[in-house]
């Protein structure tokens, strides 16, 4: 029974259904996340509630807290336990850069942000293969652990199977700054929806400001549906410098308010990322241009040193051949008349 197993102690986070706490679990001598819905709680959030627990229990991913139990507590509301991640959630992350702690710049450049968020997006579309969609990804549901782990947390809100996932006349329920116009407007949620939703985090995670900085929620329903956010390549932070013109691309392909143009998957965003952070860059403008060639030139140096060597001799005494044949004519012209 739950009285004789678990040990509760302080409250590790609450929020408008739930609460989590941590527990002592008797039987097996180890710490667990103890989580169950408010006192208050109607029977519908009840019920959302065991969804989380089954969608959570058929996610067997390294990136997504494991279930151990689910069962009910001395007063008959239903609980679940889960495996205890100790750590930091995104949005404490950036709200670390934001102030400028030298710290989390230190810990977090730019591209070890992307490779980090890249194992948020590898549980992500791994639930969407398995046909659930998460549909509350946000900066404050995504945990960095103490040892390098990254977990997506919160499926509260998950549905599946995703085929069958419809507006089914209910209010929208999420967080309208990390939400897609099309769950905003009433639409249908699908995978470019997570998308989305991935992509206006990581949009924070790098430049260190929100999507939209509207302060009503009327508003921000506006901005969602009808404006662009800035541009990443606009801010410039002091420490970081600006975010990369191919790596904004990347972002702000998948924040398009149209879902059809937006990349395919998770998977096609997130190989998108990996093809940055290993170098390679498609030429689409001047700047990116001039990037992909120096890419390419040093790649063909790393393949071909012997034949690099030679040439990188030539093009650096060419300059000062030509100097000192200029200042050789400027002497025989100074010379020649006497």
């Amino acid at each position: 029974m739950y009285p004789d197993r678990y040990e509760e102690r302080e409250v590790l986070g609450k929020g408008g259904f739930a609460e989590v706490r941590l527990a002592e679990d008797r039987e097996l001598g180890r710490q667990v996340a103890l989580k169950r819905p408010l006192p208050e709680m109607s029977d519908s959030t009840v019920a959302e509630f065991l969804q989380e627990a089954r969608a959570t229990s058929r996610l067997e991913h390294p990136g997504i807290p494991t279930l151990y139990d689910l069962g009910l507590d001395d007063q008959g509301r239903p609980y679940f336990s889960l495996q205890l991640v100790r750590g930091k959630t995104l949005e404490h992350c950036i709200a670390e850069l934001r102030r400028g702690c030298p710290q989390a710049h230190a810990a977090y450049p730019l591209s070890q942000r992307v490779a980090l968020f890249l194992k948020v997006c590898e549980a992500v579309a791994y639930a969407h293969e398995r046909g659930f969609l998460h549909r509350d990804l946000k900066p404050a549901n995504v945990m960095l652990g103490d040892l390098g782990e990254v977990f997506v947390l919160d499926w509260g809100l998950a549905k599946g199977t995703i085929q069958e996932v419809g507006p089914s006349g209910e209010y929208f329920k999420g967080t309208p700054l990390y939400a897609a116009p099309e769950r905003v407007s009433g639409e249908p949620a699908c995978c470019q929806s997570d998308l989305y939703s991935l992509a206006a985090t990581l949009y924070e995670w790098l430049t260190l400001h929100p999507l939209f900085g509207e302060d009503s929620v009327g508003k921000l329903f506006v901005a969602v549906l009808q404006k662009n956010p800035k541009e990443m390549t606009s801010y410039f932070h002091s420490i970081q410098g600006r975010i990369p013109i191919e790596l904004a691309r990347i972002v702000e392909q998948a924040l398009h308010k149209k879902k059809s143009r937006r990349p395919s998957d998770v998977r096609a965003f997130s190989e998108s990322l990996r093809d940055w952070l290993n170098g390679v860059i498609q030429p689409v403008c001047p700047c990116t241009t001039i990037k992909y060639g120096f890419r390419r030139t040093s790649q063909w140096m790393d393949n071909f040193p012997l034949l690099a060597m030679p040439l990188v001799l030539l093009w650096l005494l060419y300059p000062a051949l030509a100097i000192l044949q200029w200042l050789l004519d400027r002497l025989w012209t100074f010379w020649s008349p006497l």
